[in-house]
């Protein structure tokens, strides 16, 4: 958990305890007056808001903790394209090279031209297309530089 994460929910557990204080304060309001002052209503609204944005900032403090955390799992498991060193990416060319030749003798068929790290690139991209959106996303790309 962040530094900034943990600041947040202190933060929040003050507001709540500052919300719980409001909440008694109109249980005498009402036995008093019969019903919440104008006050009262206002700060208890600010109240709900601060505790509104404070929730929403964990939230999104925790989307960030998780997507560096991924990331770095990603990293540390080598993951070629998401910042892994040159060395990295040249092994999984190689693996993958591997494993097209064997599974085409395998299949009985001729192994194809082994790719090179820009030629792999452009495999993973159009796996990726293909992955989300099938066929037609091949055929709109094939028009399409590959980056």
């Amino acid at each position: 958990m962040t530094e900034e994460i943990k600041k947040l929910i202190e933060e929040q557990a003050r507001t709540f305890e500052a919300f719980k204080a409001t909440v008694d304060g109109i249980a005498a309001e009402q036995e008093k007056y019969g019903g919440e002052t104008a006050e009262t209503k206002e700060a208890l609204d600010k109240i709900n808001k601060e505790l509104d944005r404070l929730g929403a900032g964990i939230k999104k403090g925790d989307a960030r903790a998780d997507a560096a955390e991924a990331k770095a799992n990603r990293e540390r498991l080598g993951g070629v394209g998401l910042g892994a060193d040159a060395d990295a990416e040249r092994k999984h060319v190689e693996a993958f090279n591997l494993q097209a030749r064997l599974s085409a003798q395998l299949k009985g068929r001729m192994p194809p031209a082994p790719v090179d790290v820009d030629g792999f690139r452009a495999y993973k991209q159009a796996f990726g297309r293909w992955a989300r959106g099938g066929e037609a996303m091949l055929e709109d790309a094939a028009a399409r530089p590959c980056r």
